[in-house]
């Protein structure tokens, strides 16, 4: 028996594009699933990275892989490549193994199913809402669009924490080699300059010459 893979996808194009599926549903944005197409790598090396890597028993355990992608610290890397592109979840079609083909809406529902939460709106569903009530289909365009922001904030931040933790990393490794730079580390923390600013004080000597001029003129005052 093959070896089962809950992300692994294609697009239902009948193309048969190798799909990764690491979001099933983009945060905000819930008839969107973010996939990394397999072929459309750049670096062979990461494609084998790849597969090794999404088939691995951790990987199998995420409901989503991106959060394995985070757990490696790889979500930066995959964002400054490219490859992550974001699709209609009804172009999407999971293919597990043994031949089975599962369209990714139906999988979503299914969970949702599990959870106690309700199914998701078809398309056309959502297209009779917009000519029913137009405002409300602008209000709910207007929520996606805020989703997908917070989804991009989101990101942001996990890689800044990403970077963070190669910065503590770098720091802790420098102290290894030399504890004295502790100064410069607790700076580098700190978000100070990595060196104090100098401090330029002017000099007060100006002053003293309007005092001698002052005498020098009442003395010659008195003898005139």
């Amino acid at each position: 028996m093959a070896n089962l893979n809950v992300h692994a996808a294609e697009t239902k194009d009948g193309l048969g594009t190798r799909l990764i599926v690491a979001y099933k549903q983009i945060p905000g944005n819930p008839l969107r699933a973010l996939v990394i197409k397999v072929d459309s790598m750049t670096r062979d090396v990461d494609r084998d990275e790849l597969r090794n890597m999404v088939t691995s028993r951790e990987a199998q355990a995420e409901r989503d892989f991106i959060n394995h992608l985070h757990n490696k610290k790889l979500l930066n890397y995959y964002h400054e490549n490219r490859y992550f592109t974001d699709m209609s979840i009804d172009d999407v079609v999971m293919t597990p193994g043994n031949g089975q083909k599962i369209p990714l809406r139906e999988v979503i529902n299914s969970l949702n199913a599990r959870n106690g939460l309700g199914q998701l709106p078809t398309q056309e569903e959502m297209n009779n809402l917009s000519q029913k009530d137009p405002a409300a289909s602008m209000k709910r365009d207007e929520l996606m669009q805020a989703g997908s922001k917070t989804a991009m904030a989101k990101n942001a931040l996990i890689q800044a924490k990403l970077m963070q933790d190669e910065v503590n990393k770098k720091i802790k490794q420098a102290l290894e080699l030399d504890p004295t730079v502790r100064p410069i580390a607790d700076r580098i923390l700190q978000g100070l300059p990595l060196e104090e600013p100098i401090k330029v004080e002017l000099s007060s000597e100006k002053k003293a010459p309007k005092k001698t001029r002052a005498k020098s003129t009442k003395t010659k005052a008195i003898a005139s």
